[in-house]
């Protein structure tokens, strides 16, 4: 497996935990293009996943994190991720534990059941994995969220819901469990700076949207902290991912705006190197379209005349397209 450089999309989360399960880091140099070395087999690689809801990536960048900036020098992390068009809570998730945006899953309600039946043909990578068989593989999942245990969590071993969305339970339960279970895959999932954003704003000029995000960064710290106190850990090769599944515009979140679609994420391991992704220009500055009522994206020309020539005027007018899902 390779590491990319063009990390845009929250569900890298899922693809990277699949590949890193049955394979873990090697040295990886900072490279000026998508080549790298391959990661050999490994039986003692393991994932904490961390997934936060409602970060926005660019809100974060604003405020100083110690315990993620801890983890930058030997991480892959980029605050201009981008997700699904569809960024409601269902619809963000199952994109993290399938890789596939909610065109193909269906996940569009708080069932997180698909609404057709093709949605079955894309199912979280927890069952990719455990499918796989190549090795004994463990899964521990934490999450306020009890359905989630039930649906996209369900193939896991040990599944924790928590009542009263108490994310200081959360972080509880899983320092707990990373300090005492064997497991090759821990999944944490937080919702504390969601329900801020709700509450005065996805902005970090909002003292209680603030707030959460030094909270949740210290949940990481504490999460980190509990996985290097375990007692195999120098016998293990951890990977650890922070991934959002949104972001937030004013009170909101659901739709396709670019500080709803804006994530944060992080891959860690002692063996990586620091780099920063920064989104293509033309991913990061091109007009994204989206929808198809009223309220549609679309390009138009604030001057008509632009286009304007003369019969002898000869011509071309290039338009670059990129579909992204």
């Amino acid at each position: 497996m390779k590491i990319s450089k063009n990390i845009q999309r929250s569900w890298m989360a899922g693809i990277m935990v699949f590949a890193m399960l049955v394979a873990a880091c090697s040295k990886i140099p900072l490279v000026p293009s998508d080549k790298g070395e391959e990661f050999p087999f490994r039986d003692n690689s393991k994932v904490l996943l961390i997934v936060v809801d409602g970060v926005v990536g660019k809100e974060l960048e604003r405020i100083t994190t110690p315990e993620l900036d801890a983890l930058k020098p030997n991480s892959i992390f980029s605050f201009e991720g981008s997700a699904d068009s569809v960024t409601t809570d269902p619809a963000s998730i199952a994109h993290i534990m399938t890789g596939n945006a909610v065109g193909n899953t269906e996940i569009r309600d708080s069932s997180l059941v698909p609404r057709v039946p093709r949605g079955e043909l894309f199912p979280s990578f927890i069952k990719r994995v455990k499918d796989q068989k190549a090795r004994p593989f463990r899964v521990v999942t934490v999450t306020p969220w009890e359905t989630l245990n039930k649906t996209l969590f369900k193939e896991a071993d040990v599944r924790i819901s928590v009542a009263g969305n108490n994310n200081d339970v959360v972080r509880d339960s899983t320092v707990n469990r990373l300090k005492a279970d064997s497991a090759d895959l821990v999944i944490a999932h937080f919702n504390n700076a969601n329900l801020a954003g709700l509450q005065e704003g996805f902005t970090t000029d909002a003292p209680a949207y603030r707030a959460a995000l030094l909270k949740t960064d210290e949940y990481i710290g504490a999460l980190v902290k509990a996985m290097r106190a375990a007692t195999k850990f120098a016998e293990e090769d951890w990977l650890v991912i922070v991934q959002s599944t949104h972001g937030g515009n004013g009170k909101k979140y659901g739709g396709f705006l670019e500080n709803e679609r804006n994530t944060f994420s992080l891959y860690y391991n002692a063996r990586l190197k620091s780099n920063l992704v920064i989104a293509p220009a033309g991913v990061k500055f091109g007009v994204k379209l989206a929808g198809s009522d009223a309220n549609a994206v679309n390009a138009s020309l604030s001057d008509a005349a632009v286009l304007q020539r003369g019969d002898k005027d000869n011509f071309t007018i290039r338009i670059e397209m990129r579909h992204v899902q």
